[in-house]
């Protein structure tokens, strides 16, 4: 039984269990999608002003969406809840813009895969988290889940092979924030429009990214921002790439608060490992990154976290109740 708060009184994980999970793979292979081509820009276009600029254009191609879709009752009964929490939406949004920044700071003083790794520790808070503030109790089925995908994760990327550094602890404070702003989506924004939900984190991202890089507050690398970005930005080229990040953020923040809405926080929190999946597809397809065996065998484990949620395993593992 799940309550209108989005508390559940036991562990079940059934089909209806499983409605955000298409939200969630749609938001994860988005935001692969974007991460691609940013790093496809990432030697012509300052990371700063990518992050910017893309923002910019997300809040308004999102204000865009709400404006044609704010017609209906049910559009005016989600403006209705909305203005009653505006003062929630503006603390999730702060957090995940925090994630985001807490993320984008360690980039570069730590390995890809060793971030990416840390940053995956946002299930395992989930979870935790949920269990604390007694949104879901605890389930076998899901612990397994998680500790095979997290296990995937480990094998994929192989932390262990990059240098640890102070930086370390930034990755899972992003996983922490990330968490907490999820599940104040499900218990508390759960009947708020996703639209607005997904715009309001790219205003404060905006926001706070623009305060922070025109004070020049940050030692570890916006100074390359400047007043006349480089001219490929500028070109039509260039239009058409910050076009496509914002459409890949703008249904990457949609989908993933609509997820959340949906969905069980941990179920949803399992499948958010498919960013691995999606992120190396395109790479072998894009960048021609071939994956090496421990990348398979990990991607292996992840589908297997995913496939220990399905419905029918209840057969061979059922749920505490």
């Amino acid at each position: 039984m799940t309550y209108a708060d989005g508390r559940t009184d036991r562990g079940v994980v059934d089909a209806s269990s499983m409605q955000g999970v298409p939200a969630i793979l749609t938001g994860v292979a988005a935001m692969a999608a974007g991460d691609a081509l940013v790093k496809s820009l990432a030697t012509d276009v300052s990371l700063s002003w990518l992050i910017v600029v893309r923002s910019a254009a997300a809040v308004v191609l999102l204000a865009a969406l709400y404006g044609v879709s704010r017609r209906g009752n049910s559009a005016r009964a989600r403006r209705t809840d909305t203005r009653h929490h505006c003062g929630l939406v503006a603390v999730r949004s702060l957090l995940l813009a925090g994630m985001w920044l807490c993320y984008y700071v360690a980039l570069p003083h730590l390995s890809l895969s060793l971030a990416a790794a840390l940053f995956y520790t946002s299930p395992i808070f989930i979870c935790l988290f949920s269990i604390v503030i007694k949104v879901e109790s605890f389930s076998p089925r899901r612990a397994l889940a998680l500790a095979v995908g997290l296990t995937g994760v480990v094998t994929s990327l192989e932390p262990w092979r990059a240098e640890i550094n102070g930086y370390t602890l930034l990755p899972i404070l992003a996983a922490a924030l990330y968490a907490v702003a999820q599940l104040m989506t499900r218990t508390r924004l759960r009947n708020t429009d996703s639209t607005i939900l997904a715009a309001a984190m790219n205003t404060a991202l905006l926001l706070l990214s623009g305060v922070i890089m025109i004070g020049g507050m940050l030692p570890w690398g916006w100074e390359s921002f400047s007043p006349a970005p480089e001219a490929v930005a500028w070109s039509w080229m260039g239009a058409a790439a910050i076009t496509a990040l914002a459409v890949l953020i703008s249904i990457t923040a949609k989908m993933t608060a609509k997820a959340f809405q949906t969905g069980l926080p941990t179920v949803i929190g399992i499948f958010d490992y498919a960013y691995l999946l999606f992120a190396a597809v395109l790479g072998w397809l894009c960048f021609g990154e071939t994956p090496a065996m421990n990348n398979l065998l990990g991607m292996a484990l992840i589908m297997a976290s995913g496939a220990i949620l399905l419905p029918g395993w209840r057969r061979l593992m059922p749920d505490r109740r």
